[in-house]
Protein backbone atom coordinates (compact mmCIF):
# COMPACT_ATOMS: atom_id res chain seq x y z
CA UNK A 1 0.00 0.00 0.00
CA UNK A 2 1.27 3.76 -1.21
CA UNK A 3 2.55 5.44 2.08
CA UNK A 4 0.29 8.32 2.69
CA UNK A 5 -0.11 9.30 6.36
CA UNK A 6 -0.19 12.36 8.57
CA UNK A 7 2.64 12.77 11.04
CA UNK A 8 1.87 15.89 12.65
CA UNK A 9 -0.73 18.76 12.24
CA UNK A 10 -0.64 22.16 14.15
CA UNK A 11 -1.94 25.65 14.08
CA UNK A 12 -0.91 29.15 14.33
CA UNK A 13 -2.29 32.59 14.10
CA UNK A 14 -0.46 35.22 10.94
CA UNK A 15 -0.77 38.91 11.15
CA UNK A 16 0.27 41.47 8.63
CA UNK A 17 2.44 43.20 10.93
CA UNK A 18 5.10 39.48 11.51
CA UNK A 19 3.83 37.99 8.29
CA UNK A 20 3.36 34.63 7.19
CA UNK A 21 6.31 32.71 7.50
CA UNK A 22 5.96 33.53 11.53
CA UNK A 23 2.86 31.95 11.52
CA UNK A 24 4.56 28.93 9.68
CA UNK A 25 7.30 28.49 12.07
CA UNK A 26 4.98 28.73 15.25
CA UNK A 27 3.13 25.84 13.76
CA UNK A 28 6.60 23.75 13.04
CA UNK A 29 7.66 24.47 16.14
CA UNK A 30 4.15 22.66 17.74
CA UNK A 31 4.62 19.64 15.21
CA UNK A 32 8.08 19.72 16.65
CA UNK A 33 9.26 19.75 12.54
CA UNK A 34 12.30 21.52 12.06
CA UNK A 35 12.33 23.60 8.49
CA UNK A 36 15.49 21.61 7.19
CA UNK A 37 13.83 18.51 7.71
CA UNK A 38 10.95 19.25 4.86
CA UNK A 39 11.80 18.26 1.35
CA UNK A 40 8.99 20.06 -0.38
CA UNK A 41 6.32 22.37 0.47
CA UNK A 42 2.66 22.89 -0.72
CA UNK A 43 0.22 25.81 0.36
CA UNK A 44 -3.00 27.14 -0.72
CA UNK A 45 -5.40 30.31 0.89
CA UNK A 46 -8.34 30.81 0.92
CA UNK A 47 -7.55 34.60 1.41
CA UNK A 48 -10.49 35.51 3.23
CA UNK A 49 -13.33 33.64 0.84
CA UNK A 50 -11.63 34.25 -2.36
CA UNK A 51 -11.96 36.47 -5.50
CA UNK A 52 -15.06 38.17 -5.29
CA UNK A 53 -16.66 37.95 -8.90
CA UNK A 54 -19.45 39.14 -11.23
CA UNK A 55 -20.57 37.57 -14.02
CA UNK A 56 -21.70 38.85 -16.92
CA UNK A 57 -23.94 37.33 -19.88
CA UNK A 58 -26.14 37.71 -22.46
CA UNK A 59 -28.49 34.94 -21.73
CA UNK A 60 -29.51 33.95 -18.42
CA UNK A 61 -29.79 29.99 -18.22
CA UNK A 62 -26.30 30.42 -21.38
CA UNK A 63 -23.83 32.80 -21.32
CA UNK A 64 -24.33 34.32 -17.63
CA UNK A 65 -24.13 30.85 -16.67
CA UNK A 66 -21.38 29.72 -18.25
CA UNK A 67 -19.75 32.67 -16.77
CA UNK A 68 -20.71 32.14 -13.57
CA UNK A 69 -19.78 28.12 -13.55
CA UNK A 70 -16.40 29.32 -14.89
CA UNK A 71 -15.82 31.81 -11.73
CA UNK A 72 -16.85 29.22 -9.46
CA UNK A 73 -14.47 26.23 -10.68
CA UNK A 74 -11.35 28.52 -10.47
CA UNK A 75 -12.56 28.92 -6.87
CA UNK A 76 -13.91 32.24 -6.82
CA UNK A 77 -17.12 33.26 -5.00
CA UNK A 78 -19.47 35.08 -7.30
CA UNK A 79 -21.42 37.84 -5.41
CA UNK A 80 -23.51 38.59 -8.64
CA UNK A 81 -24.17 36.94 -11.66
CA UNK A 82 -26.32 39.23 -14.67
CA UNK A 83 -27.91 38.75 -17.87
CA UNK A 84 -28.48 41.00 -21.13
CA UNK A 85 -27.87 44.83 -21.36
CA UNK A 86 -26.94 46.02 -17.98
CA UNK A 87 -29.58 48.70 -16.73
CA UNK A 88 -28.88 51.57 -14.15
CA UNK A 89 -30.15 49.31 -11.12
CA UNK A 90 -27.05 46.36 -11.85
CA UNK A 91 -24.49 49.35 -12.40
CA UNK A 92 -25.56 50.87 -9.29
CA UNK A 93 -25.47 46.87 -7.91
CA UNK A 94 -21.73 45.78 -8.98
CA UNK A 95 -20.69 49.12 -7.86
CA UNK A 96 -21.91 48.33 -4.17
CA UNK A 97 -20.45 44.64 -4.65
CA UNK A 98 -16.79 45.85 -4.99
CA UNK A 99 -15.49 42.87 -7.04
CA UNK A 100 -12.15 41.78 -7.74
CA UNK A 101 -12.86 40.61 -10.70
CA UNK A 102 -15.39 40.97 -13.17
CA UNK A 103 -16.13 38.30 -15.98
CA UNK A 104 -17.75 39.87 -18.99
CA UNK A 105 -19.04 37.25 -21.75
CA UNK A 106 -21.94 36.96 -24.39
CA UNK A 107 -22.74 35.63 -27.63
CA UNK A 108 -21.80 32.55 -29.15
CA UNK A 109 -18.91 33.04 -31.62
CA UNK A 110 -20.59 34.44 -34.67
CA UNK A 111 -23.45 35.57 -32.65
CA UNK A 112 -24.67 38.20 -31.07
CA UNK A 113 -21.77 40.97 -30.57
CA UNK A 114 -23.97 44.15 -29.22
CA UNK A 115 -24.62 43.53 -26.19
CA UNK A 116 -21.46 42.59 -24.55
CA UNK A 117 -19.80 45.75 -26.79
CA UNK A 118 -22.80 47.72 -25.27
CA UNK A 119 -22.41 46.07 -21.59
CA UNK A 120 -18.11 46.69 -21.96
CA UNK A 121 -18.93 50.38 -22.46
CA UNK A 122 -21.35 50.81 -19.79
CA UNK A 123 -18.64 48.58 -16.83
CA UNK A 124 -16.26 50.67 -18.19
CA UNK A 125 -17.64 53.79 -16.56
CA UNK A 126 -18.06 52.47 -13.13
CA UNK A 127 -14.38 53.34 -12.65
CA UNK A 128 -13.79 49.62 -11.17
CA UNK A 129 -10.50 49.17 -10.01
CA UNK A 130 -10.46 45.50 -10.76
CA UNK A 131 -9.86 43.55 -13.72
CA UNK A 132 -12.29 42.46 -16.16
CA UNK A 133 -11.89 39.35 -18.10
CA UNK A 134 -13.76 39.14 -21.81
CA UNK A 135 -14.72 35.73 -22.09
CA UNK A 136 -17.28 36.07 -24.87
CA UNK A 137 -17.90 36.35 -28.34
CA UNK A 138 -14.41 36.33 -30.20
CA UNK A 139 -15.36 38.64 -32.80
CA UNK A 140 -16.47 41.13 -30.27
CA UNK A 141 -13.06 41.00 -28.20
CA UNK A 142 -11.16 43.79 -29.84
CA UNK A 143 -14.05 46.16 -29.63
CA UNK A 144 -14.13 45.39 -26.26
CA UNK A 145 -11.09 45.20 -25.44
CA UNK A 146 -10.25 48.66 -27.17
CA UNK A 147 -13.04 50.12 -24.89
CA UNK A 148 -11.78 49.23 -21.70
CA UNK A 149 -8.30 50.24 -22.82
CA UNK A 150 -9.77 53.28 -23.34
CA UNK A 151 -10.54 53.81 -19.61
CA UNK A 152 -7.88 52.82 -18.21
CA UNK A 153 -9.37 49.10 -17.26
CA UNK A 154 -7.30 46.14 -16.68
CA UNK A 155 -8.60 43.43 -19.10
CA UNK A 156 -7.40 39.98 -20.17
CA UNK A 157 -8.81 38.35 -22.90
CA UNK A 158 -9.55 34.92 -22.86
CA UNK A 159 -11.30 32.27 -25.31
CA UNK A 160 -15.24 32.46 -25.05
CA UNK A 161 -16.64 30.42 -22.32
CA UNK A 162 -19.39 29.36 -24.62
CA UNK A 163 -18.37 29.20 -28.72
CA UNK A 164 -21.06 27.39 -29.75
CA UNK A 165 -24.72 26.98 -27.99
CA UNK A 166 -25.16 24.51 -25.00
CA UNK A 167 -21.19 24.08 -25.39
CA UNK A 168 -19.43 24.96 -22.60
CA UNK A 169 -15.52 25.51 -22.29
CA UNK A 170 -14.42 27.52 -19.36
CA UNK A 171 -10.97 26.20 -19.60
CA UNK A 172 -9.19 29.32 -20.47
CA UNK A 173 -11.35 31.61 -18.10
CA UNK A 174 -11.04 29.99 -15.30
CA UNK A 175 -6.87 29.42 -15.70
CA UNK A 176 -7.11 33.40 -15.89
CA UNK A 177 -9.25 33.53 -12.80
CA UNK A 178 -6.18 31.58 -11.20
CA UNK A 179 -4.05 33.82 -12.26
CA UNK A 180 -5.82 36.96 -11.17
CA UNK A 181 -6.31 35.24 -7.60
CA UNK A 182 -2.46 35.16 -7.19
CA UNK A 183 -2.24 38.68 -8.55
CA UNK A 184 -4.78 40.45 -6.87
CA UNK A 185 -5.34 37.90 -3.24
CA UNK A 186 -2.10 36.33 -3.06
CA UNK A 187 0.43 39.50 -4.22
CA UNK A 188 -1.85 42.10 -3.13
CA UNK A 189 -2.17 41.05 1.31
CA UNK A 190 1.64 40.36 1.31
CA UNK A 191 1.95 36.70 0.48
CA UNK A 192 4.63 37.34 -1.96
CA UNK A 193 7.83 35.86 0.68
CA UNK A 194 5.60 32.70 1.50
CA UNK A 195 5.39 32.14 -2.46
CA UNK A 196 8.62 32.64 -2.73
CA UNK A 197 9.40 30.38 0.20
CA UNK A 198 7.39 27.57 -0.97
CA UNK A 199 8.96 27.53 -4.17
CA UNK A 200 5.83 27.32 -6.16
CA UNK A 201 2.25 29.44 -6.76
CA UNK A 202 -0.22 29.28 -3.86
CA UNK A 203 -3.66 27.21 -5.19
CA UNK A 204 -7.20 28.67 -3.86
CA UNK A 205 -8.19 26.21 -1.19
CA UNK A 206 -11.37 25.43 -3.28
CA UNK A 207 -9.16 24.28 -6.29
CA UNK A 208 -7.28 21.69 -3.66
CA UNK A 209 -10.62 20.48 -2.04
CA UNK A 210 -12.42 19.99 -5.69
CA UNK A 211 -8.93 17.89 -6.14
CA UNK A 212 -9.20 15.96 -3.44
CA UNK A 213 -12.75 14.79 -3.98
CA UNK A 214 -12.12 13.84 -7.64
CA UNK A 215 -9.08 12.04 -6.29
CA UNK A 216 -10.98 10.17 -3.88
CA UNK A 217 -14.13 9.42 -6.42
CA UNK A 218 -11.86 8.36 -8.90
CA UNK A 219 -8.96 6.61 -6.88
CA UNK A 220 -5.28 5.48 -8.39
CA UNK A 221 -4.30 2.81 -10.00
CA UNK A 222 -3.57 1.40 -6.35
CA UNK A 223 -5.90 2.88 -4.45
CA UNK A 224 -9.55 2.17 -5.44
CA UNK A 225 -11.89 5.12 -5.16
CA UNK A 226 -15.55 5.88 -4.62
CA UNK A 227 -16.58 5.94 -7.67
CA UNK A 228 -18.79 9.33 -6.83
CA UNK A 229 -19.65 11.25 -4.54
CA UNK A 230 -21.11 14.87 -2.81
CA UNK A 231 -18.45 16.24 -1.18
CA UNK A 232 -19.61 19.81 1.88
CA UNK A 233 -17.55 22.26 3.15
CA UNK A 234 -19.30 24.06 5.38
CA UNK A 235 -17.47 27.48 6.98
CA UNK A 236 -17.79 30.50 8.47
CA UNK A 237 -18.71 32.55 5.99
CA UNK A 238 -19.96 30.33 3.01
CA UNK A 239 -20.71 26.71 2.18
CA UNK A 240 -19.24 25.09 -0.33
CA UNK A 241 -20.91 21.84 -2.40
CA UNK A 242 -18.90 19.53 -4.92
CA UNK A 243 -20.31 16.95 -6.68
CA UNK A 244 -17.74 14.19 -9.01
CA UNK A 245 -20.34 12.16 -11.09
CA UNK A 246 -22.27 12.36 -14.08
CA UNK A 247 -25.39 13.50 -13.36
CA UNK A 248 -27.33 12.24 -16.48
CA UNK A 249 -30.99 11.49 -16.04
CA UNK A 250 -31.24 7.74 -14.14
CA UNK A 251 -35.39 7.80 -14.44
CA UNK A 252 -37.29 6.96 -17.55
CA UNK A 253 -39.23 9.53 -19.54
CA UNK A 254 -36.57 11.87 -18.18
CA UNK A 255 -34.74 14.81 -20.61
CA UNK A 256 -31.76 16.74 -19.84
CA UNK A 257 -32.38 20.83 -20.51
CA UNK A 258 -29.70 23.46 -20.16
CA UNK A 259 -26.24 23.07 -20.40
CA UNK A 260 -24.02 20.27 -20.12
CA UNK A 261 -23.32 20.11 -16.18
CA UNK A 262 -19.47 19.15 -15.91
CA UNK A 263 -18.26 15.67 -14.15
CA UNK A 264 -16.93 18.25 -11.35
CA UNK A 265 -18.77 20.36 -10.18
CA UNK A 266 -18.62 23.30 -7.52
CA UNK A 267 -21.34 25.70 -5.99
CA UNK A 268 -20.42 28.14 -3.52
CA UNK A 269 -23.55 29.63 -1.12
CA UNK A 270 -22.23 32.82 -0.15
CA UNK A 271 -25.25 33.31 2.03
CA UNK A 272 -24.57 30.41 4.58
CA UNK A 273 -22.15 30.35 6.74
CA UNK A 274 -22.11 29.19 10.53
CA UNK A 275 -19.94 32.85 11.81
CA UNK A 276 -20.32 35.57 9.32
CA UNK A 277 -23.42 34.52 7.48
CA UNK A 278 -25.34 32.81 10.51
CA UNK A 279 -28.22 35.06 10.53
CA UNK A 280 -28.73 34.54 6.54
CA UNK A 281 -28.48 30.66 6.88
CA UNK A 282 -31.57 31.62 9.56
CA UNK A 283 -33.38 33.45 6.79
CA UNK A 284 -32.94 30.87 4.58
CA UNK A 285 -33.84 28.21 6.87
CA UNK A 286 -37.30 29.72 6.99
CA UNK A 287 -37.53 30.34 3.46
CA UNK A 288 -36.31 27.50 1.69
CA UNK A 289 -36.34 24.50 4.76
CA UNK A 290 -39.72 23.03 5.65
CA UNK A 291 -38.85 22.44 9.41
CA UNK A 292 -36.89 25.68 9.22
CA UNK A 293 -38.56 28.21 11.19
CA UNK A 294 -36.66 28.35 13.91
CA UNK A 295 -32.82 27.13 13.33
CA UNK A 296 -31.40 28.73 15.94
CA UNK A 297 -32.43 32.19 17.88
CA UNK A 298 -31.86 35.15 16.16
CA UNK A 299 -29.86 36.63 19.07
CA UNK A 300 -27.30 33.86 18.92
CA UNK A 301 -26.76 33.92 15.25
CA UNK A 302 -26.32 38.07 15.21
CA UNK A 303 -23.97 37.57 17.90
CA UNK A 304 -21.69 34.98 16.37
CA UNK A 305 -21.39 37.17 13.14
CA UNK A 306 -20.31 40.39 15.22
CA UNK A 307 -17.97 38.20 17.09
CA UNK A 308 -16.37 35.23 14.35
CA UNK A 309 -14.13 33.84 17.00
CA UNK A 310 -16.63 33.08 19.64
CA UNK A 311 -16.48 29.23 20.27
CA UNK A 312 -19.93 27.95 22.10
CA UNK A 313 -19.99 28.67 25.54
CA UNK A 314 -23.03 26.07 26.50
CA UNK A 315 -24.85 22.62 25.35
CA UNK A 316 -27.35 25.00 24.05
CA UNK A 317 -24.90 27.18 22.08
CA UNK A 318 -23.21 24.41 20.98
CA UNK A 319 -26.30 22.73 19.80
CA UNK A 320 -27.16 25.95 18.22
CA UNK A 321 -24.19 25.87 15.98
CA UNK A 322 -24.90 21.87 15.07
CA UNK A 323 -28.36 23.39 13.72
CA UNK A 324 -26.77 26.32 11.96
CA UNK A 325 -24.16 23.60 9.98
CA UNK A 326 -27.32 21.11 9.09
CA UNK A 327 -29.39 23.89 7.72
CA UNK A 328 -26.14 25.46 5.74
CA UNK A 329 -25.45 21.66 4.54
CA UNK A 330 -29.14 20.63 3.05
CA UNK A 331 -29.65 24.42 1.97
CA UNK A 332 -26.48 24.66 0.12
CA UNK A 333 -26.95 21.10 -1.18
CA UNK A 334 -30.66 21.38 -2.32
CA UNK A 335 -29.14 24.24 -4.40
CA UNK A 336 -26.40 22.40 -5.90
CA UNK A 337 -28.38 19.16 -6.79
CA UNK A 338 -30.67 19.08 -10.63
CA UNK A 339 -34.32 19.41 -10.22
CA UNK A 340 -37.10 17.84 -12.17
CA UNK A 341 -40.41 20.02 -13.81
CA UNK A 342 -43.36 17.80 -15.22
CA UNK A 343 -44.39 18.68 -18.54
CA UNK A 344 -46.71 17.29 -20.45
CA UNK A 345 -47.17 16.10 -24.71
CA UNK A 346 -49.06 14.12 -26.68
CA UNK A 347 -47.74 11.15 -25.50
CA UNK A 348 -48.39 11.98 -22.16
CA UNK A 349 -46.78 13.25 -18.93
CA UNK A 350 -42.74 13.28 -18.65
CA UNK A 351 -39.85 15.16 -16.94
CA UNK A 352 -37.10 17.86 -18.00
CA UNK A 353 -34.26 17.54 -15.93
CA UNK A 354 -32.25 20.41 -14.82
CA UNK A 355 -28.67 20.37 -13.57
CA UNK A 356 -27.14 16.99 -11.92
CA UNK A 357 -29.03 14.14 -11.06
CA UNK A 358 -27.65 12.41 -7.90
CA UNK A 359 -30.25 10.32 -6.65
CA UNK A 360 -27.58 7.39 -7.05
CA UNK A 361 -24.78 8.94 -5.89
CA UNK A 362 -23.10 6.04 -3.10
CA UNK A 363 -21.30 9.51 -0.92
CA UNK A 364 -21.77 11.73 0.94
CA UNK A 365 -18.52 13.31 2.85
CA UNK A 366 -17.99 16.72 5.42
CA UNK A 367 -14.92 18.67 5.53
CA UNK A 368 -14.24 21.96 7.44
CA UNK A 369 -13.92 23.06 11.04
CA UNK A 370 -17.43 22.11 11.88
CA UNK A 371 -17.37 18.69 10.88
CA UNK A 372 -13.34 18.06 11.33
CA UNK A 373 -11.68 17.24 13.98
CA UNK A 374 -10.81 13.93 16.49
CA UNK A 375 -12.81 16.08 18.95
CA UNK A 376 -15.84 16.33 17.05
CA UNK A 377 -19.13 14.11 18.44
CA UNK A 378 -20.22 11.44 15.81
CA UNK A 379 -23.96 12.41 16.93
CA UNK A 380 -23.25 16.16 15.77
CA UNK A 381 -21.51 15.27 12.42
CA UNK A 382 -24.56 12.30 12.04
CA UNK A 383 -27.09 15.83 12.51
CA UNK A 384 -25.49 17.79 9.77
CA UNK A 385 -24.95 15.15 7.32
CA UNK A 386 -28.10 12.86 7.72
CA UNK A 387 -30.42 15.20 6.22
CA UNK A 388 -28.79 15.58 3.39
CA UNK A 389 -30.91 12.74 1.10
CA UNK A 390 -33.79 12.62 -1.38
CA UNK A 391 -37.04 13.82 0.72
CA UNK A 392 -40.43 12.62 -0.69
CA UNK A 393 -41.83 15.65 0.60
CA UNK A 394 -39.79 17.41 -2.40
CA UNK A 395 -39.20 15.32 -5.15
CA UNK A 396 -38.32 17.44 -7.69
CA UNK A 397 -34.76 17.70 -5.94
CA UNK A 398 -32.62 15.94 -7.13
CA UNK A 399 -30.63 14.52 -4.08
CA UNK A 400 -28.87 11.27 -3.15
CA UNK A 401 -31.14 8.59 -2.03
CA UNK A 402 -29.11 6.10 0.19
CA UNK A 403 -25.66 7.60 0.96
CA UNK A 404 -23.60 6.34 3.32
CA UNK A 405 -21.98 9.51 5.01
CA UNK A 406 -18.47 10.50 5.95
CA UNK A 407 -16.43 12.84 7.72
CA UNK A 408 -12.94 14.19 7.26
CA UNK A 409 -11.85 13.26 10.97
CA UNK A 410 -8.12 14.38 10.31
CA UNK A 411 -9.27 17.62 8.55
CA UNK A 412 -6.19 16.39 5.56
CA UNK A 413 -8.62 16.80 2.23
CA UNK A 414 -6.77 20.10 1.20
CA UNK A 415 -3.58 18.95 1.83
CA UNK A 416 -4.14 15.43 -0.22
CA UNK A 417 -5.68 18.03 -3.01
CA UNK A 418 -2.81 19.80 -3.49
CA UNK A 419 -0.52 16.43 -3.26
CA UNK A 420 -2.44 14.69 -5.55
CA UNK A 421 -0.53 16.10 -9.19
CA UNK A 422 2.52 14.64 -7.95
CA UNK A 423 1.63 12.10 -6.00
CA UNK A 424 -1.56 10.61 -6.09
CA UNK A 425 -1.05 7.21 -4.18
CA UNK A 426 0.04 9.03 -0.98
CA UNK A 427 -2.35 11.54 -1.41
CA UNK A 428 -5.49 9.27 -1.91
CA UNK A 429 -3.87 6.65 0.58
CA UNK A 430 -4.10 10.13 3.36
CA UNK A 431 -7.69 11.00 2.34
CA UNK A 432 -9.16 7.77 2.73
CA UNK A 433 -7.27 7.72 5.82
CA UNK A 434 -9.01 10.49 7.40
CA UNK A 435 -12.59 9.74 5.90
CA UNK A 436 -14.45 8.17 8.86
CA UNK A 437 -18.08 6.68 8.18
CA UNK A 438 -20.92 8.17 10.04
CA UNK A 439 -23.94 6.16 11.44
CA UNK A 440 -27.03 7.89 10.67
CA UNK A 441 -30.29 6.79 12.23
Amino acid sequence: MPSGRLVASAQSPTTVRDGLLAGLDGALAQARVARSAVDAWYACSSAAGGLRIVAIGLVRNLTAEAARRASLGAGGRVVGAYAGRLTRSDLAQIVDLAPDLVVLAGGTDGGDRLTICRNAALVAQLGLSCPVIIAGNRAAADEVADTLAAAAVDYRVVDNVMPRVDVLEPAACSAAIRRVFIERIVLAKGFEEAQEFIGRGLVPTPNAVLEAFALVAQGTQRVPGLVELVGIDVGGATTDVYSVAEGRPTAPRVAQRGLAEPYLKRTVEGDLGVRVSAPAVVQAGRAELPEGNDVVPSSYAHRVAREVGVLPGCDDELGWDVRLAAAAALIATRRHAGRLELGYGIEGSYYLQYGKDLTAVPAVIGTGGVLSGRARDPADCARVLGPVVYHHDAPDLLLPRAPRRYVDREYVLYAAGLLAADHPDAAATLAHASLTEIAVA
